[in-house]
């Protein structure tokens, strides 16, 4: 536009010294019309309506921006945010796609069932308590505990300033996660970032909130105490007894040396999480025994009185925190005899240990199935049971079907139960079997 109003100028100042006065006034004319009509459409242009999207922690983003936007996301492994209901619909479907291809590259998808909760710490016996036995609703957990580098990208986009990730008890707290030279990351690092060789060794030195913190950034949770079991142990329900069928260590019931970094055998220090792979459960999920103890989202409840008080810290802002579950023992823990299971510890959830670290889980009904069109849009709640259009009716058919066939794959490849396999779809049969 601004090209033609000044072909227009140059051509009328020619024009101007060749004509007499009539002509000229007309040409004026003309000319002032043609620039207030131009302003015009270009100011309509520039304010036509454009597409807006809403993705997590972008905000409000312009259409042309989505693509860069979801792209940034998958590459610091925060993919399960655009697998969300609220999200997935808004999603390309290349990229929808890739971003469920990084969830089943990175995560497993562990069958639910029922697990047994007992009580073993390492320095004291409470195996005296019965186990209970919880319901687990199937889930995805993370083949790998997370490493230095995945940390590294939650401590550049400032996690430890978006109040939002964080609990409340833990803001006042935040200034006292630094490192070695006082800058905000986990204690063991120096000038906010790991050594260059220790990128894909498990992050250590964060308390329990700096884990959920990190956690909820990348639209993920800790995993329960049950959850940690579930997939350490595989336990599976004996037609006929109330007893549980379960393997004493992720990779089966003898005991190896060589496939899990613990006090006998191993190698003494943190190491890669891509070592010792010959340990890995059924599931593939990486380094369950040995190398870091991970922390889990539970209280460890059951401790008794007078060793809980010798173990909580209070000084910290005056706060009483309660102790936290921790699993897998670590390279300093000396199995003695006891299975995967067995191997529980209670820590502070301010404690910032070389030898604990943690990975992420996220529920199985928490996302969309990957064969669900990616043009669904969650109306509402207090719309949900409205009338709708035929597209809306043809697009929740597809979901529902879709839902429908991940049951199947779940029944059909782990032999789940129908309330199993109801308890993980979120109906309310889960409910009633969690009181039974």
């Amino acid at each position: 536009m601004g090209l033609l109003l000044i072909i227009t100028a140059a051509i009328s100042g020619i024009w101007w010294g060749f004509e007499p006065p009539l002509e000229r006034g007309i040409f004026v004319s003309v000319i002032v019309t043609l620039f207030i009509v131009g302003w015009h459409i270009a100011l309509l242009c520039y304010m036509r309506p454009k597409t807006f999207v809403q993705l997590p922690e972008f905000g409000t983003v312009e259409e042309h921006q989505v693509r860069a936007a979801i792209a940034n996301l998958i590459n610091d492994d925060r993919y399960a945010l655009l697998l969300r209901p609220q999200v997935a619909g808004d999603l390309p479907p290349d990229q929808f796609a890739a971003a469920r291809q990084s969830l089943e590259s990175a995560a497993s998808l562990v069958p639910g069932g029922q697990v047994e909760q007992g009580l073993r710490i390492l320095t004291h016996d409470l195996d005296g308590a019965p186990p209970t036995l919880v319901h687990v609703p199937s889930f995805w957990i993370d083949r790998q505990t997370v490493t230095n580098k995945q940390f590294q990208r939650f401590v550049t986009a400032g996690g430890y300033s978006q109040a939002a990730l964080w609990e409340p008890d833990a803001q006042p707290l935040i200034a006292r996660f630094v490192d070695r030279s006082g800058r905000h990351g986990p204690a063991f690092w120096q000038d906010g970032s790991c050594l260059p060789e220790t990128e894909e060794h498990p992050v250590v030195g964060v308390s329990w909130y700096e884990a959920l913190a990190y956690a909820r950034w990348v639209g993920k949770r800790l995993p329960t105490d049950a959850q940690w079991l579930k997939v350490a142990g595989r336990p599976v329900s004996m037609t006929g007894t109330t007893q549980l069928a379960k393997h004493r260590y992720p990779w089966g019931d003898q005991f190896d040396v060589t496939r899990a970094n613990l006090k006998p055998g191993g190698s003494g220090q943190v190491v890669s999480v891509g070592e010792y792979a010959a340990g890995s459960s059924s599931q593939g999920v990486h380094q369950l025994l040995g190398n870091v103890w991970e922390w889990t989202s539970d209280e460890f409840e059951h401790l008794p009185s007078e060793i809980a008080g010798t173990r909580t810290l209070s000084r910290a802002g005056q706060m009483a925190a309660s102790l936290k579950i921790t699993r897998g023992g670590a390279y300093d823990t000396d199995l003695d005899g006891q299975s995967a299971a067995e191997l529980i510890h209670a820590e502070c959830p301010l404690t910032r240990a070389p030898n604990i670290g943690f990975r992420c889980a996220l529920g199985w009904n928490d996302i969309l199935p990957a064969s669900a069109l990616t043009g669904y849009h969650p109306p509402p709640t207090a719309t949900w049971l409205l009338p709708v259009n035929p597209q809306q009716c043809r697009v929740r058919r597809e979901i529902a079907a879709a839902r429908d066939r991940e049951k199947n794959f779940l029944r059909n490849c782990y032999d789940e139960s129908d309330e199993s396999i109801a308890c993980a779809a979120g109906s309310s049969d889960c409910s009633k079997q969690s009181e039974s």
